[in-house]
């Protein structure tokens, strides 16, 4: 929502556009497989690999705090996960955002991501 009819500044708290959580998952697992050279798929996997545990627990952070999915539904999307798992994700992630101020920017960069025009976002991930 604008500040105001005049200068059409648009807040980003708060206006936020409607995703659906299945937008969320699929640009969260998109970005995922982009940036930390995964195949399609592997988030979802059994492995415990560190190179594809941590980029899960990250997408599993970002979809937590960008969608309405419970624990719970979110376990089940990453290889039928339990939903201690899921909160052991986010609670090490949130660790992991309090200690490394690098790392925050690096998540609060994909929140921003998410947070974007649905046009900007079809021209940047033009899987959605």
């Amino acid at each position: 929502m604008s500040c105001c009819k005049n200068c059409g500044y648009v807040d980003p708290e708060d206006e936020r556009p409607d995703l659906t959580s299945e937008q969320v998952v699929n640009i969260v697992n998109y970005q995922m497989c982009k940036d930390f050279n995964i195949p399609k798929g592997s988030l979802e996997s059994k492995s415990r690999k560190r190179y594809i545990a941590e980029p899960r627990q990250i997408a599993m952070y970002l979809v937590y705090s960008c969608s309405n999915l419970t624990q719970d539904a979110i376990g089940k999307i990453y290889g039928k996960r339990t939903h201690a798992t899921v909160l052991h994700s986010i609670r090490n992630i949130a660790d992991l955002i309090d200690m490394y101020p690098s790392f925050k920017n690096k998540i609060n960069n994909y929140i921003f991501d998410l947070k974007l025009d649905d046009s900007i976002r079809r021209f940047k991930y033009k899987t959605v």
